[in-house]
């Protein structure tokens, strides 16, 4: 079965590529040059030039975009614990509970 391809290189608003590995979108956005943002899930991941210079490592780019990606999913599941905790008050609320 075939993997998707979750990272998205663009320059402007142009999609250049869609790759597998975070390794091929660095070494794309690299040639793309200035404008080139790789993206997943349409949240940016990097910034050509902004955040740095891909040619330098790809490996380095690839590494800053997981980190990048782990926090963002650790702020969306924290966002969610909130909301979850905030609806199981207002449940007990109602039900005149306070366990």
């Amino acid at each position: 079965m075939a993997s998707a391809l979750v990272w998205k290189v663009y320059k402007g608003k142009e999609l250049l590529a869609s790759t597998k590995y975070a390794e091929e979108a660095a070494a794309v956005v690299a040639l793309a040059g200035e404008g080139g943002t790789i993206k997943r899930e349409g949240a940016v991941m990097w910034r050509e030039y902004k955040d740095g210079y891909a040619a330098n490592s790809y490996d380095e780019v690839a590494q800053t975009m997981a980190v990048r990606w782990a926090e963002r999913n650790q702020r969306k599941l924290d966002e969610w614990r909130a909301h979850q905790a905030a609806y199981v008050q207002e449940v007990k609320q109602r039900n005149g509970t306070t366990n």
